[in-house]
């Protein structure tokens, strides 16, 4: 179509009629010289695409009417429809189809491509067309064409191979789409790959780059980039307290993928919190069962109060990716409590706690690493019961229900080049008719309402949102300012059958520092709460190294 049109505009050009309607109009003047039309550069491209838009859509009689000093004036004549198209194979077979609407170079287009990419499913990703023939009928204004089809070779794609990939293998990444050696070419197989590619924890980019023939096989290639998922962080906070009970308290986490199998990730967590409270959380996951979008993790937690009390706990939780950004989950759990207290009426009863649930996650972020924009979404819904010993004290029941719902919700948003707003609301709910300690949710620190000593509060139902503002320094590195809101409900007394909860209200604010260094995300934070003077904040630093 674009040859056709350029030829009936170099044919317009040489001709000239009397009358016209004005189409173009230019602010200079052109000239007329020696029977050739000449005007500056940018005006006769102009009208070369004014030309071009009229015979796009059917007026092909359009004739330059006259030239003058005011502008240019054109006649378009009447409208061609389109009759019909005919497409010829090479096995001398043919299409016709019969179109018989107002002409339109974009109508031509859409059936042309309906042509090749029927023949590119079958497995002929080189077909092309070649315009043949096109028949102008001026008496009834209709125009037919006639195109030549070559389908070319039909291709079978023997083998997936990615560039940028290091840490996983062509092999691997292979098989967890679901590759089948020798399948027929098809568009939405490159697509299906790049979907599935794009779910993977391991991937933060994937392009189809096209196929290529080597020994006379085919293979398909992607250029991937993965995402350094290794990684150990260290967070250090220091504790004031107006009781001049001050603490230091230390979190270090290491992060290890492929350690065992490729496609694997597994982590180590260990945690010095106050009274003397150590935890330490092993846990391993493994991505894509089966070349299916699944994702599988074990978890072992344990926690050690002084002499006190020791809790295991152990999970199991499985993931299935529905799209690249939305994943469903479904968890169990267990737990046991041994504590060395009298089995009286108190807090802490050793016993046993066993939990299954439902996860949904949702995450739109545009990157892992200082987002800009996107939502981070997660929602757990949990049931189970908890068990005391034959020899606990006669008030209790045997046996508790437990319900529990946590919710956190994170939104980035770019207000300018600059600042980035990142509202977050989280929720978490424990229902129960006795709330021993152990159930009760940990509250305060770096992590979760800033402003107030690590895991200060030990609540059964919390609320809290803080709206963080942060002013970027480079694409990694940022300033960030905070204030948060939150309720809290507290048992008055843990683990009495029966006892009233207390509601509080709790307020902070802070700032802090985000900032990258060749050794990895160095993070400081300031933080005070309503209830404490100014020079009483929390500071907490760390630095999270990607390797």
């Amino acid at each position: 179509m674009r040859l056709l049109a350029s030829l009936y505009i170099l044919l317009l050009m040489l001709t000239y009629t009397v009358q016209g309607q004005q189409l173009f109009y230019s602010e200079y003047s052109p000239l007329w010289i020696n029977q050739e039309l000449q005007v500056d550069s940018i005006h006769r491209q102009s009208l070369f695409n004014q030309l071009q838009i009229l015979t796009d859509t059917g007026y092909f009689d359009t004739k330059i009417d006259s030239i003058t000093q005011q502008g240019i004036f054109l006649s378009t004549g009447e409208r061609y429809r389109l009759d019909n198209l005919v497409y010829e194979f090479d096995s001398e077979e043919s299409i016709c189809f019969l179109v018989d609407a107002a002409f339109e170079s974009q109508t031509v287009q859409r059936f042309s491509d309906h042509v090749l990419n029927d023949l590119k499913s079958d497995g002929y990703p080189f077909a092309s067309i070649t315009l043949l023939e096109t028949e102008l009928d001026a008496l009834n204004k209709v125009v037919s064409m006639r195109f030549r089809v070559e389908a070319g070779v039909r291709v079978n794609i023997v083998s997936l191979r990615f560039e940028g990939n290091k840490g996983l293998s062509d092999s691997y990444l292979s098989r967890e789409v679901g590759f089948i050696a020798g399948s027929v070419f098809n568009p939405d197989l490159s697509e299906r790959v790049v979907t599935k590619l794009q779910r993977s924890p391991f991937i933060s980019a994937v392009q189809y780059e096209g196929i290529l023939e080597v020994d006379n096989e085919w293979m398909m290639v992607f250029t991937v980039e993965e995402t350094r998922r290794n990684a150990i962080d260290v967070i250090i906070g220091y504790n004031p307290s107006a009781d001049q009970s001050s603490a230091i308290i230390g979190r270090g986490n290491l992060r290890l993928d492929n350690l065992i199998m490729e496609g694997s990730s597994a982590r180590f967590r260990f945690e010095r919190m106050p009274l003397d409270r150590s935890r330490l959380e092993l846990g391993y996951s493994q991505f894509w069962l089966g070349g299916l979008p699944i994702n599988l993790s074990v978890d072992g937690r344990f926690l050690q109060q002084d002499s006190t009390y020791f809790q295991s706990q152990f999970s199991a939780e499985t993931h299935y990716n529905l799209s690249q950004s939305l994943s469903f989950g479904i968890m169990f759990s267990g737990a046991n409590l041994t504590t060395t207290q009298p089995q009286g009426l108190s807090a802490i009863q050793s016993g046993r706690i066993r939990m299954a649930g439902i996860t949904l996650q949702y995450n739109t972020l545009d990157r892992r690493l200082s987002p800009t924009s996107g939502f981070k979404t997660h929602i757990t819904t949990r049931r189970g019961y908890r068990t005391l010993p034959a020899d606990a004290n006669p008030i209790y029941d045997r046996r508790y229900d437990v319900n529990e719902l946590i919710s956190d919700i994170q939104y980035y948003h770019t207000i300018s080049p600059r600042w980035i707003l990142v509202p977050r609301v989280h929720a978490h709910f424990v229902l129960t008719d006795v709330y021993f300690e152990d159930q009760l949710v940990p509250l305060g620190g770096a992590l979760s309402l800033r402003g107030f000593r690590e895991e200060q509060f030990r609540v059964n139902s919390v609320i809290w949102s803080d709206l963080e503002a942060r002013y970027l320094l480079d694409r990694f590195s940022y300033l960030f300012f905070f204030g948060a809101t939150g309720y809290i409900n507290t048992p008055e007394a843990p683990g009495i059958p029966g006892s009233l909860t207390d509601s509080t209200q709790l307020n902070s604010a802070g700032i802090g520092l985000s900032y990258r260094i060749p050794l990895g995300m160095l993070q400081f934070s300031y933080a005070v709460s309503a209830q404490s003077p100014l020079v009483n904040g929390m500071v907490h630093f760390g630095i999270i190294n990607s390797f």
